[in-house]
């Protein structure tokens, strides 16, 4: 699960980056997230006081829009699925806090649509 999530992040880091100098990816430390600066874009990932992952998406323009990914203290993931400024947007999945898938379905404008698994 945590290989998931660090190649996940390697991945976003990877498509943050260009070639240019101005555009490098510079951690910017603040009380408990990690907020890593592209061009127009941050990647925000927050921590529990255990120093375990919290969540962690795109911001562009201060608002969460893309895929984020949320967890339990106990590093189950707890949700996940995409933004778009702010909203949730397209397939998202909710799990208990042992793992096991509890909902799953899509957004459209932060509003459940079609058909929902539960």
């Amino acid at each position: 699960m945590m290989q998931c999530l660090k190649i996940f992040i390697l991945f976003c880091l990877f498509c943050a980056c260009s070639g240019d100098k101005e555009n490098k990816l510079v951690p910017s430390f603040e009380k408990e997230a990690k907020n890593y600066h592209g061009k127009d874009s941050i990647f925000e990932i927050n921590y529990f006081a255990d120093s375990s992952y919290e969540s962690g998406g795109p911001l562009i323009g201060g608002k969460k829009n893309g895929y984020w990914k949320y967890f339990y203290s106990n590093k189950q993931i707890k949700e996940q699925g995409s933004y778009k400024d702010e909203l949730k947007e397209g397939w998202w999945e909710e799990f208990y806090e042992d793992g096991v898938r509890k909902t799953q379905g899509t957004y459209a404008q932060g509003k459940k649509t079609d058909y929902w698994w539960f």
